[in-house]
């Protein structure tokens, strides 16, 4: 399991009030710590732990407490592969309490597709959402992989798979709807444009610009125009109406452009799940980060001085989240 070495926290409050107790307690638990035993709790070393445990030290002494922590390789009792042996069953029960929502899932979505209407559908995708949300904050305090993590991972995947399954099959029965093809473009053809959207822009057009200068046209300028305003001589419209690259059936502009021209990129896909989850609102991804990012973005869109400030700025968070994706 190799060496690790690990902060020790310990720390006294005084019996009441309750809720401070429960606050730091709810703290070192978000975080993920281990408990050792009375007020001792454990975490592996680290910068982001470093500094919780230095703002939790200061806290509890502004709340009439003591608290310390100390850097070391090991307990009295315990070498550093106990310890990591400790981490992993406790963050195997903590998976382990999602299974028995998971099974009853898998008995839900195996019932005859006959019984199963769009709005079961939409019930049941909220549920899988929400677990896989929870197997997801789990995730990020499961320092040392336990195993009941990757095995629950792949309960959900084939939840998500069954009934993406069963959406296809209601729909194709219900509408059988033609697939949009989307036009190949070089972007060699597309260097140095105007690229001209909507005024106010919002999640799909600030994505799509930064899509743009990124990967597309690094000297892209950027304009905007009303929905019945002709566009510049030369420009090239996105995300508005009659714009050369926008909405085509359930795929959001960002998405059209990635089809476009051909890019190809792992976290430019999970990113194009965020986009149209913020966009579209459907459910087709799931993406915890939709609902977060969103709001970052409305705050740009609040605060920014005109619509070049807010592109640029939303641009900005865009290119952040892009990079914790990859």
């Amino acid at each position: 399991m190799g060496t690790h070495s690990w902060l020790l926290f310990f720390h006294t409050l005084p019996a009441k009030p309750v809720a401070a107790r429960m606050k730091v307690w709810r703290r070192l638990a978000r975080a993920g710590a281990l408990h050792l035993k009375g007020s001792v709790y454990l975490l592996p070393h680290g910068e982001e732990h470093h500094e919780l445990l230095t703002w939790l030290t200061q806290e509890i002494e502004t709340l009439g407490g003591q608290a310390d922590f100390v850097s070391v390789p090991r307990t009295a009792t315990l070498a550093s592969p106990d310890l990591v042996a400790l981490f992993n069953q406790a963050r195997g029960q903590a998976y382990r309490a999602l299974q028995p929502e998971m099974e009853a899932l898998q008995r839900a979505l195996s019932a005859p597709p006959e019984r199963l209407d769009q709005e079961a559908l939409k019930r049941l995708a909220g549920q899988v959402r929400r677990l896989r949300e929870q197997h997801r904050e789990l995730s990020e305090v499961d320092f040392f992989g336990a195993a009941q993590g990757a095995e629950l991972a792949q309960v959900l995947t084939s939840l998500e798979e069954r009934l993406a399954a069963l959406k296809t099959k209601g729909a194709s029965e219900s509408a059988k709807p033609v697939r949009p093809t989307v036009t190949s473009r070089r972007r060699q053809e597309y260097q140095g444009r105007l690229w001209v959207t909507r005024p106010r822009p919002f999640v799909d057009r600030m994505a799509s610009a930064w899509l743009i200068r990124r990967f597309i046209d690094p000297q892209a300028r950027f304009g905007f125009t009303a929905q019945d305003q002709p566009l510049p001589p030369g420009a090239v419209g996105f995300d508005r109406q009659g714009g050369e690259f926008s909405h085509l059936g359930d795929w959001c502009s960002f998405e059209v452009l990635i089809k476009a021209f051909g890019l190809k990129d792992k976290a430019l896909r999970r990113l194009a799940g965020i986009v149209h989850e913020m966009d579209l609102r459907d459910g087709k991804f799931n993406a915890p980060q939709a609902r977060g990012t969103e709001e970052i973005l409305r705050g740009v869109l609040r605060t920014a001085q005109d619509d070049q400030e807010a592109l640029e700025k939303g641009m900005n968070v865009l290119e952040m989240l892009y990079a914790s994706l990859t």
